[in-house]
């Protein structure tokens, strides 16, 4: 049925979310009967990214503000980093704590797939949530100790994919933000990539900045959003 199908497709999207797998199954299968419905040597429907409006950007970061708590403070702003570079969530997960100032400064140095380097430049767009989040942590890291992480954990220890990706989509729910199919990180990264291109950013850059091995793959965000 239709809701096992939408139980499975979330499954594989965490999967992917967490790096244990690279496709999506759910997916082929739909576009299998598209094309199944469209006769022999018909086309099948493209499948695009999916990213969040301007509107719901802003609705998630807002939300994610009254949240008074450290957990609160954190939140927001690895949601506001995400959507300012789209990096991955294991990458932002392992960030140093020195990323913090590197982000204020639009650029970031992070480790991703097969342990390659990259440089990250973009326009700090959301600023004000990391230095809010620097503040928190600095007052919290007085009385404990914290592992060398930009985000951590309440006890100061490092965090978990499944932490992060519970986090984005519970802020996500808060924000009346439920029609999607993909959501966590992924969506964030998706969403990242698209307001990049549409605030005029060069699709080469872009590549660079996700770390995309070839061009076809940035290319699908093009379009996704409004200047």
């Amino acid at each position: 049925s239709n809701s096992r199908l939408v139980v499975l497709e979330l499954i594989f999207t965490y999967l992917q979310e967490i790096n244990d797998c690279n496709e999506n199954p759910v997916v082929y299968y739909r576009e299998a009967k598209v094309k199944k419905r469209g006769g022999a040597g018909g086309r099948v429907a493209s499948r695009l990214p999916e990213c969040l409006s301007w509107a719901e950007q802003e609705r998630l970061l807002h939300k994610s503000m009254s949240d008074d708590t450290f957990t609160g403070y954190r939140n927001s702003a690895l949601v506001a980093l995400m959507l300012d570079t789209g990096i991955r969530t294991q990458e932002a997960i392992d960030l140093p704590l020195a990323a913090g100032d590197l982000y204020l400064k639009g650029r970031l140095r992070v480790i991703g797939k097969g342990n390659k380097e990259r440089l990250i430049q973009f326009e700090p767009a959301n600023r004000e949530y990391m230095t809010s989040w620097l503040k928190k942590r600095h007052l919290q890291s007085a009385k404990k100790t914290f592992e060398d992480r930009l985000f951590v954990s309440e006890r100061g220890g490092m965090m978990f994919q499944q932490t992060v990706y519970y986090a984005i989509n519970k802020m996500l729910k808060q924000s009346n933000i439920t029609s999607k199919q993909q959501n966590g990180g992924h969506l964030l990264r998706h969403t990242a990539a698209s307001a990049m291109l549409a605030k005029g950013m060069a699709l080469m850059q872009v590549k660079e900045n996700l770390g995309h091995s070839t061009l076809l793959t940035t290319e699908k965000y093009l379009h996704l959003l409004e200047a």
